[in-house]
């Protein structure tokens, strides 16, 4: 039986791959795709609701629906399953088997004169210790407020808040408008670009 173009889509997914890579294995821009899954998205949820029957569909909106439905399901699939290996990864305790196999080649005045011949194979069992990298991105990616970046907390005094005193630019703001004020009153542009920059003569002579 042929596959169809949602069983290619379906099994793209699942495996973790992207919607642009399932696009161009059916040979549809991703657009395309995107509208479908859209499309059938809103026809599941009018059905969800009550607001229309199965049989009120179109076949394009219920073949939309399906692809919605297993490209859901898919995406879901393969999250777990990787979500799995990186839960097996920060416990630890994953056992790997490793094989060393030491061969000589038989040589006649060091020309080899037949295949590589094995004398020695060692097995070993190892179990993965926990990973801590893997522990701090689960823990980061699942409970992102409480882990997800470097939290500081800065207090004041006895852990009250922290007392700032603006006087000090409340003042050259107040200078600043003083002066602006002064340059608008003598009409003189020259003043008024001088005050604006700091630098006139009714200001204080300092940038803010």
């Amino acid at each position: 039986m042929p596959r169809t173009v949602i069983d290619v889509v379906v099994e793209t997914m699942g495996q973790g791959g992207f919607l642009h890579d399932a696009a161009a294995r059916v040979g549809v821009s991703v657009e395309t795709l995107r509208r479908w899954r859209t499309e059938g998205s809103r026809g599941l949820y009018e059905i969800t609701e009550g607001n229309k029957r199965r049989s009120q569909m179109s076949a394009h909106v219920k073949l939309c629906m399906v692809l919605t439905a297993r490209m859901d399901q898919a995406e879901t699939g393969a999250r777990m399953k990787l979500l799995g290996i990186a839960d097996g990864l920060a416990s630890g305790g994953l056992v790997r088997t490793e094989t060393t196999v030491k061969t000589v080649t038989p040589t006649v005045d060091k020309v080899a004169v037949a295949d590589p011949v094995e004398v020695e194979r060692v097995t070993r069992t190892i179990e993965e210790a926990p990973d801590g990298r893997m522990v701090q991105w689960l823990l980061s990616h699942r409970w992102p407020a409480d882990f997800g970046s470097t939290r500081v907390e800065i207090t004041g005094a006895d852990g009250g808040p922290i007392v700032v005193d603006a006087t000090p630019a409340i003042d050259k703001i107040t200078q600043h408008l003083d002066a602006i004020r002064a340059a608008r009153a003598e009409t003189d542009p020259a003043r008024l670009t001088a005050a604006l920059s700091g630098n006139g003569e009714g200001g204080n002579g300092h940038h803010p």
